[in-house]
């Protein structure tokens, strides 16, 4: 653990990886019939609804061939006791994805898992939380917002955390950007990797262990720190996905919102570094769609958001709804935690408090530190194409990383507020230029992120903030 108490311990206690407590016997033998009584539950020729968000389709003797998204469909053909146990045989009635040899799954055969099938479908569109978030591609900064509104339902939201994201790489043809959207918080997981193993866990027992808070970015590709298969190292970048992942749907082309390389301690280091002079001219250092955020950062919205809060990734200009910003009195805010090495389906916070209930030994702990955050709006600053020659997009808060027409932008995006005005997803004639759209398909946004006219004045808008050092050009 990275701290003086931990240190006082004896920091070589965490070098031996301390195991997460395996399930017991009893509770394996439960849960083997819990399965049972699922799959008993399933009745031959009904439809059911997938509950993951990437279920993997078999072949009758298991062999993967490509995956199902959340709420596809499949009709169940065979539930027999003649099928590997835990499995079901299912025929595929809605799904766009393809198979590993590029033919559309819809309409074949596969085995699943039948703890995934459920009869309704719960896509969260409908959820009604405390939270929401609005990620601004353009400008690569994630907000969260607390949901304020009256009885008439005019809204005027609360900001209660600002934070840097990286979002995906602007390749020539565009098919690593991040996809704009009005999405759900599906899932959360601790210590995410890749199934095909090229970016093994932040921390998983068995692996080496980490690169310290001193090391460079990249000591997170040496080899030694790659667990080993067959005797060799696997994988090409440790810990790509920090501390936590928060998986999105529908329509998530697998881009979800993350952490980084790096220690709580090393704060927004590896976040800013990613959009520096030097690492844009010898590199491509964003990443292939998804969402990065520092450590910190994470693990406080994972400590906030529960499963069903809307992820709202937009590409737009931003303005102050307030130009004095008079609701917000405080710059920064602060959140303790403990990162422990619990690696669970319940992907437990990293809350200190909570962590002291729970009673988590000391030999279990990671890293202990604060969190300070920004609580206080920032515009950044909308930069014209024409004027983003070369890699200048992809430096800090130029405000257009992907280029994208000053005709083609759309509306204003309120960011004291939480309220889009006039916004539409960018469309531009330029194949270069264009941003794609995942989420539900027929909602930008929900309908308390659209600022009313009738209750909500402009007069006190502004393009401008004072406080921004570094102008370029906006209206």
């Amino acid at each position: 653990m990275r701290n003086t108490n931990l240190m006082a311990l004896g920091v070589s206690a965490l070098i031996g990886l301390s195991t997460v407590v395996s399930p017991m016997a009893y509770a394996q033998s439960e849960q083997i019939e819990n399965q049972k009584e699922a799959e008993e539950g399933l009745s031959l020729g009904e439809t059911y609804y997938v509950t993951a968000n990437r279920l993997t389709v078999r072949s009758l003797n298991k062999t993967p061939l490509g995956y199902l998204n959340r709420s596809d469909k499949v009709e169940l053909v065979d539930n027999s006791s003649d099928l590997p146990e835990g499995y079901v045989l299912v025929k595929v009635t809605y799904s766009f994805n393809y198979d590993a040899k590029g033919k559309r799954i819809r309409g074949n055969q596969y085995l699943v898992s039948s703890k995934y099938l459920s009869g309704e479908k719960n896509d969260y569109r409908n959820f009604d939380g405390k939270y929401f978030v609005i990620q601004n591609l353009a400008t690569e900064r994630l907000r969260v917002y607390e949901k304020q509104c009256n009885e008439d339902q005019a809204c005027k939201h609360k900001m209660i955390m600002e934070t840097e994201m990286v979002v995906g790489e602007n390749t020539s043809d565009g098919g690593t950007r991040t996809y704009v959207g009005s999405y759900r918080l599906t899932e959360w997981v601790k210590f995410y990797e890749d199934g095909k193993g090229e970016y093994p866990a932040w921390y998983k027992e068995g692996y080496p262990f980490p690169p310290g808070p001193e090391s460079g970015a990249m000591t997170w590709f040496r080899d030694k720190y790659m667990p080993e298969e067959n005797g060799k190292p696997k994988g090409s970048m440790r810990g790509a996905f920090g501390w936590y992942a928060a998986l999105v749907g529908p329509n998530h082309n697998s881009q979800w919102t993350h952490g980084t390389i790096g220690w709580g301690e090393n704060k927004d280091e590896f976040i800013l570094k990613t959009k520096k002079f030097f690492s844009n001219v010898v590199s491509d250092p964003r990443s292939h769609g998804c969402s990065r955020l520092n450590n910190e950062a994470i693990a406080f919205l994972r400590e906030k958001l529960p499963v069903g809060t809307p992820f709202i990734k937009i590409y737009a200009k931003e303005a102050l709804l307030d130009g004095d910003r008079l609701d917000y009195p405080e710059r920064t805010n602060t959140w303790d935690y403990i990162l422990t090495k619990e690696r669970t389906s319940k992907a437990y916070s990293s809350d200190e408090q909570k962590v002291l209930e729970r009673g988590v030994s000391q030999d279990m702990w990671l890293e202990q530190g604060r969190f300070e955050y920004d609580a206080y709006p920032n515009l950044v600053y909308y930069t014209p194409a024409k004027s983003l020659w070369g890699w200048r997009a992809k430096l800090k808060d130029r405000g257009n990383v992907y280029k994208v027409r000053k005709k083609a932008m759309r509306g204003v995006y309120f960011v004291d507020a939480g309220l889009l005005f006039d916004y539409q997803h960018p469309i531009d004639s330029e194949k270069h230029n264009k941003i794609e759209v995942g989420g539900f398909k027929d909602e930008v946004a929900p309908n308390y992120m659209w600022l009313n006219r009738k209750e909500i004045s402009l007069d006190r808008m502004s393009w401008d903030d004072p406080e921004v050092k570094r102008k370029y050009y906006q209206k």
